[in-house]
């Protein structure tokens, strides 16, 4: 019928029940039942496994910095025309700007609103105090009654420096009856 076989009990040295031929080298040993050795195994791959992905979500940025709604630092700014200087800016004129900033994803979103002006012309955000006026850091689209975009590639560092200090930056829309800027409003927290 075929050669004899009989199990050698290496339980305590490997965790599981071989089958040996009896003719055969110990070299030859088949493996019939798993047992705790293939667990082992499987356990240890998993671990492998997992150091590999938390480590690459911790090199890579994960989900962190996919830039999902709600992620970035978000500035707002109310526009009225006794902000402007030097004066004067549009009395009759209101307006309000909301900047989303997202250093990870270079880039900065924003929205501004107004009204009670003539068609604005240009939009800016400057670097400034209030009351001073300050050289222009960012064109922005000049807005009927709102204006909205997504200006990327711009610089990690550019974008925290204004989210981190936002009262020392302002926003300013100009129009053809007051070109020196109809509104203005400070960043604020």
């Amino acid at each position: 019928m075929g050669e004899p076989l009989f199990y050698a009990k290496n339980e305590r040295k490997f965790g599981r029940r071989e089958m040996i031929h009896s003719r055969s080298r110990p070299a030859l040993r088949t493996n019939i039942s798993a047992g705790k050795g293939a667990s082992t195994v499987r356990k240890r791959v998993f671990l492998i496994a997992l150091v590999a992905a938390l480590t690459s979500v911790v090199v890579f940025g994960g989900s962190a910095s996919a830039g999902k709604p709600g992620t970035g630092t978000v500035r707002e700014a109310e526009l009225t025309g006794t902000e402007v200087s030097p004066p004067p800016g549009d009395p009759d004129g209101s307006g309000m700007a909301r900047m989303i900033f997202y250093p990870m994803k270079n880039k900065i979103c924003y929205r501004v609103t107004v009204s009670g002006i003539q068609t604005a012309t240009k939009a800016h955000l400057h670097m400034g105090d209030a009351g001073e006026v300050g050289p222009v850091k960012l064109g922005l689209l000049p807005p009927r009654n709102s204006a909205r975009e997504c200006i990327r590639g711009l610089g990690e560092r550019f974008i925290r420096k204004i989210a981190r200090n936002p009262s020392r930056y302002y926003i300013d829309v100009h129009n053809n009856e007051y070109p020196g800027g109809a509104l203005r409003g400070q960043l604020s927290r």
